[in-house]
């Protein structure tokens, strides 16, 4: 018995090679007349719904997802809707909901669209333990600066930080140090600003972070970011 995903493929690869059918067999037999019209067989709908249940089964796949959006419209709008990336309620957090806080190129989209709420999750990504996997994506941090909400995004995260050390919230402080040296490489005033903020205050979460995040400047190159604080 074919299971039930399989059959599906079938279904809308056979819908294709029907409309695509129609569509030979109308040309064949009026394309020498001068009368004929241009058929007009819905042939983008049953291809669209084919890469369509195709993306999710693939979503491992991020090379070679990612290859087919940045060159095919097609494979753009059927990744867009499977990853609810324009949907309504779902759009600032698809990436959260489909990849969780593991590193890939598509990060780099999320980024560019939902700046400040990427950076939350880059955070997140730090603190559990990704920091090479996210530093291996070698993002450009001039185009970064070009995003939208940047600004914006810098502040919030900042906050944020802010909240969850008053908060005893702070999972790795260490951890926190080497995602701000990453930002620092973003926003130098800012993040420089928070630094000295830190280190006037008598707190060891605090003091650790300011540390971690020093020492990872020391040693500037992003391969040696994610050197541990001895």
């Amino acid at each position: 018995m074919v299971p039930e995903k399989q059959k599906n493929l079938i279904n809308e690869v056979a819908k294709c090679l029907n409309e695509l059918l129609l569509l030979g067999v109308d040309c064949s037999m009026n394309i020498d007349n001068k009368e004929a019209k241009l058929p007009d067989q819905d042939i983008e709908t049953p291809l669209f719904n084919l890469l369509y249940s195709l993306v999710r089964p693939y979503k491992h796949d991020v090379d070679g997802l990612y290859k087919v959006y940045m060159k095919s419209h097609f494979w753009k709008l059927a990744i867009r809707k499977s990853f609810l990336m324009d949907d309504k309620d779902e759009k600032g957090y698809w990436y959260y909901h489909v990849y969780g806080i593991e590193p890939n190129k598509f990060l780099f989209l999320y980024m560019e669209e939902h700046f400040p709420i990427a950076l939350e999750k880059i955070l997140e990504m730090f603190e559990r333990g990704y920091q090479e996997e996210f530093l291996r994506l070698n993002m450009d941090e001039k185009e970064i600066k070009g995003f939208k909400l940047f600004d914006h995004g810098i502040d919030e995260i900042l906050n944020i930080i802010d909240e969850r050390h008053r908060g005893n919230r702070l999972i790795e402080p260490k951890r926190v140090g080497h995602f701000l040296a990453w930002l620092y490489l973003l926003d130098k005033k800012k993040v420089e600003k928070i630094l000295e903020e830190y280190e006037s205050v008598v707190d060891e979460d605090l003091q650790t972070i300011v540390q971690s995040c020093r020492y990872s400047l020391a040693h500037r190159a992003k391969e040696q970011l994610s050197l541990e604080v001895v």
